[in-house]
Parts: C-alpha cells; structure tokens; sequence
C-alpha cells in the first residue's frame, strides 16, 4: 500500500474516532446507550462515515478541489461558498475550543484546567507546522497505545452482556447515528483534504479510507463491549472508560488522561492543518501566522467550558447541522 494510503487511513482513523473517544461518553451518548440498537448503529455508522468520506474526496479530487471553499462553490454555488466557508471556519474553532476545554476540565484539577489548554493548543500548533509525517508519526502511537487502554479493560472482565432488541424499542437510535456521521464525516473531509491534492489516483484515497474504516469500526465496537461490560457502574459518567480502567488499576488514570489529551492534541493539529493549508497554498500566505491565530481562536473558545457549562452544546449542534447540510446538498446534487 502506497504511503499516501497509509496517510489517509491513520488520519481518517483519528479524526472519524474522535477527539475525546478515550472518555468512551460519545460512544456512550450515541450508541451504548441504545443496547443492541447501538451495535447496529455502530455499524451503520463506521460504512456511512467510509462511505461519504470516500465519496466527497473522490469528487474532490476527480475535479482539483483542494479547500472547502472550492468544495462550497460546487455544492452552493459561487455566492454563498465564502460567507458558508467563514461560517465553518468559526464553527468549527468553537467546537475544537470547546472540547479541548471540557478535556481540560474532565481529565485535570480546575485550578489547571487553563494549563491543559495551553499546552493542548501549543502541542497542536506544533504538530501542525512541523507537518504531516510528524502527524502520521503521533497517529501510529496514539492509536496503539488507545487500543491498549481500551484493550486492558477485557482482560479483567470477559464477559459481555447482550441487550434485548426490546429495549430502546424506539428510532432515536438511527438519528443519534446519523448525528455522529455528519459530525465525524465533517471532520474527516476538512482534514485529509490536504492530503488528496497530489495524489495520481482515487486508488489511495478508496484503500486509506477504507482501512481506516475498519479500524473505526474495530475500536468503537471495543469501546461499545467495554461500556456494556460495565454499564450499571458507568452509564451515568462523563468519562466511562477512565472510571473502568481507574477501578482496574491504580495508576492506569494518569496514563489514560496522557494519551487522551496527546489524542485531542492530533485531532486539533490535524484540523489546524486542513484548515489552513489550503489557504495558504491559495493566497500564497505563510502557515506559522495563520497557525498562531487559529490556536490563540481557539485556545479563546475553549474558555467558555471553564467558566460556564451553559453554551458548550451549541458548538456541537452547529457543527453536526454544517456536516449534516454538506450531506444532503451533495447527495441532492449529484444523486448520491
């Protein structure tokens, strides 16, 4: 498999898993909350997120696009792209701000909460325009050493119960699916954008995604067992996998909240990178300033958890509405 391949499927892997996926509450919130509906959802949800991605980077890549604006210029048309591409640009600061500052709240002390912040958007700035083979170099570690934590759980509790198909006997299980996909799939395309445009052939883009569409699926339905393996002690906390591994054993905490923050730190410069390389390739611009203002955006943004729970769901709405609007106007379009 080309080097391209291997790029696409490891950063597809760490973008469509999540920043904060170590916690285990998305996989909680959205699919092993729904029992066995949430199985079902699991595996809906690693083909669409594959698929789409797979889908909107070969159309991407079949006619030159290299930044979401050009991608907006097809699907809304050349009036709307640059107001639609600002209004993604600031979305998706105040996600990445805000979930780098519950992070920061969840896995350390208030009283360094802002620390983590700071070192979070440093590490991430760092990451970003040391460029991609360092990326792909923290991808490698970060991903074993999250199958390892995910993996210790099993080897103190085997046995994994089975839900009824009559409990959660409802539909709210394929609209939490289809809340994760746009999310994730947004996600993904902004940041393997950058990594398509030199690439010969979809042949790369068709492999890496679709060996990081394996993966995906492999680490949620892990994560999914764990939480069902543990539901009646963790199903009511924010950070599930973290309280399992803590009980297991003494010192696994410190080592949970390092990788889960080294995580989120990739996740964050891997989106830094996508969104700022395009336009720096375009307007001919130097990366290292609009990587500083993008970090101190969002370093900014991440202030909000600190002081105030009220408004940190709506960064995530909005960015799930954006990824569920670039869907359906695409599959509308060109009849997907």
């Amino acid at each position: 498999m080309s080097a391209g391949a291997w790029r696409i499927a490891l950063l597809f892997s760490v973008i469509s898993l999540g920043s904060a996926y170590l916690n285990g509450y998305e996989w909680l919130r959205f699919f092993s909350f729904f029992g066995s509906w949430g199985t079902i959802g699991i595996v809906l949800t690693s083909i669409g997120i594959s698929w789409f991605t797979y889908a909107i980077l070969r159309f991407c890549h079949q006619r030159g696009l290299t930044s979401l604006h050009e991608l907006f210029v097809h699907l809304f048309g050349s009036k709307l792209a640059p107001s639609f591409s600002v209004l993604v640009y600031v979305i998706l600061l105040a996600y990445l701000g805000t979930v780098i500052g519950q992070q920061a709240v969840l896995q350390a002390d208030h009283r360094y909460a802002l620390l983590v912040v700071c070192s979070l958007c440093f590490t991430a700035f760092w990451l970003a325009r040391r460029g991609m083979n360092e990326m792909v170099r923290a991808a490698w570690l970060l991903l074993i050493l999250g199958l390892a934590c995910i993996g210790l759980i099993f080897t103190e509790q085997r046995h994994v119960p089975v839900p009824s198909l009559s409990y959660q006997l409802n539909g709210y299980w394929i609209l939490s699916a289809c809340y994760y996909l746009a999310l994730h799939l947004l996600l993904s395309v902004v940041a393997l954008l950058p990594l398509i445009t030199r690439l010969p052939t979809p042949a790369a883009i068709r492999m890496g995604i679709g060996l990081g569409g394996l993966f995906l699926f492999f680490m949620t339905m892990l994560g999914h067992a764990a939480l069902l393996a543990y539901w009646h002690e963790i199903h009511a906390s924010a950070i599930p996998l973290k309280e399992i591994l803590s009980r297991m054993i003494p010192y696994a905490a410190p080592v949970h909240t390092l990788v889960s923050l080294g995580h989120s730190g990739l996740v964050l410069a891997a989106l830094f990178y996508g969104l700022t390389v395009p336009v720096a390739e375009r307007y001919d611009l130097q990366l290292t300033p609009m990587l500083l203002v993008m970090s101190i955006a969002t370093a900014a943004f991440a202030l909000f958890p600190l002081w105030t729970e009220a408004f940190t769901s709506m960064p995530y709405t909005a960015a799930t509405y954006c990824g569920m609007l670039i869907l359906a106007v695409y599959c509308w379009r060109y009849k997907v």
